[in-house]
């Protein structure tokens, strides 16, 4: 019984380990693509590009991200991301509210690549 039961907690860090992991990669890749093209990721949202506003929060995905993957000590990292979702989300909300704002459309359009038929596209969103 003990046996199986160490070897649950174990899984679970393992699982826990993992998604913290994809967690610090997740906020890498955001904010390079904040950092690096922030008019198509303000398009990509609908609202009005700001760039100066977009790279300093890819900045702050990036130096999350790193502080996840790399220090032992995740705990103030994890909570930093929250922080930064939580500000993320005021700023959408506020700019939502501004009258040139095109809120974001579900389903997105279909990619320009015309290798791939308009009926496989909206085949896999649904």
């Amino acid at each position: 019984m003990a046996l199986r039961l160490d070897s649950y907690k174990l899984s679970a860090r393992k699982n826990r380990d993992r998604l913290v992991c994809g967690l610090g990669w997740f906020s890498i890749g955001l904010g390079v693509a904040e950092f690096l093209a922030p008019r198509t990721v303000c398009r990509w949202i609908g609202v009005k590009p700001r760039s100066g506003l977009m790279r300093l929060l890819g900045l702050r995905e990036i130096v999350s991200g790193i502080g996840i993957l790399t220090q032992p000590q995740k705990g103030m990292w994890l909570k930093s991301r929250v922080a930064g979702d939580s500000m993320d989300l005021g700023l959408l909300s506020l700019a939502f509210l501004e009258p040139n704002s095109k809120p974001i459309h579900w389903p997105p359009p279909p990619p320009p690549w015309p290798e791939l038929p308009r009926w496989m596209y909206s085949a896999a969103m649904k």
